[in-house]
């Protein structure tokens, strides 16, 4: 991948040209790069996104850099700043942004998980923003929120030790964040055994292999704008919970103040059968099917 285009179309317009807002470096330009990102839109109209940045390889695996970052659009996406307003120049790399967090270091295993992991944005009634983001390089599982001040400035907290506490032997590999038409905010965080399946406090590809009970999804939910939080499970405990999906409240969906937001996961294998990937046997997918290699998968709505 070599960035991040954006799209625009004005009502009852004609879909325009892309803008590249986030390019790959040039130095990183032969190794795999992916850069996940989430837009959320204020009453206003301001974009507001947080994007992460995976890119690089040395000899030890990929993902040599890696980082999450912050901007915001006032113009529908002509223009894009920091929190403070100073200007973004596009293409843009993470010191053009405000960086949440950032490193580049030699990874623990070839084909790592993201070592720093965006868990969303969303925006109050008021335009607010409030993000989350995976920071497992200061302790494994460490999960932040942060939010944009009205004088410019970035405020961040800890949140992680809210389930820590109940289920002290699991830590957070993913997490997912969206809001009521109350302004409630609900992350969906995804647990997993802090065992030894973790390298130097870092998660492993092993992790996310194989259909598994032992992982728990559980709520994180503030009604006062992050000041206070409480935890709560999602699904009964052994439940396999696999790429989770959460509800956003976008466009023409808003989640009423009456219920939960919608969760969408599936059971069955999550990943490769055996650890490998399940082509590179030259075994056709008919042979893997009659071997017993895939497990049914159901999809469930939460």
């Amino acid at each position: 991948m070599r960035g991040v285009d954006f799209y625009r179309r004005r009502p009852k317009g004609e879909w325009e040209a892309p803008r590249r807002i986030v390019r790959l470096a040039e130095e990183y330009g032969q190794a795999y790069a992916g850069f996940p990102m989430q837009m959320a839109i204020a009453r206003d109209g301001t974009i507001h996104t947080i994007i992460e940045f995976f890119e690089g390889e040395d000899d030890h695996g990929r993902g040599l850099h890696q980082a999450v970052c912050y901007a915001r659009s006032k113009d529908y996406g002509d223009t894009w700043e920091r929190a403070d307003g100073t200007p973004v120049v596009l293409p843009a790399r993470p010191e053009d942004f405000d960086i949440l967090a950032r490193n580049t270091c030699s990874r623990h295993e070839e084909l790592p998980p993201s070592e720093l992991k965006h868990g969303g944005i969303v925006v109050d009634s008021g335009g607010k923003p409030l993000f989350f983001y995976l920071h497992h390089t200061k302790a494994p599982g460490l999960l932040i929120v942060g939010t944009v001040d009205s004088d410019g400035r970035i405020r961040e907290r800890v949140v992680s030790h809210h389930w820590e506490v109940l289920w002290p032997d699991m830590r957070a590999i993913g997490c997912w964040s969206t809001i009521r038409e109350d302004d409630a905010i609900h992350a969906l965080v995804q647990l997993t055994p802090f065992n030894d399946e973790w390298i130097d406090g870092k998660p492993t590809r092993a992790i996310n292999m194989n259909e598994r009970s032992d992982q728990r999804l559980v709520w994180l939910i503030s009604a006062d704008w992050g000041r206070s939080w409480e935890v709560r499970p999602c699904l009964e405990p052994r439940s396999v919970c696999n790429c989770p999906s959460l509800e956003q409240s976008t466009g023409a969906n808003l989640i009423p103040a009456s219920r939960m937001p919608a969760v969408l996961y599936f059971d069955g294998s999550s990943g490769y059968p055996g650890g490998g990937d399940y082509y590179a046997d030259g075994v056709s997918v008919a042979e893997i099917l009659a071997s017993g290699g895939f497990r049914a998968n159901n999809v469930w709505l939460v």
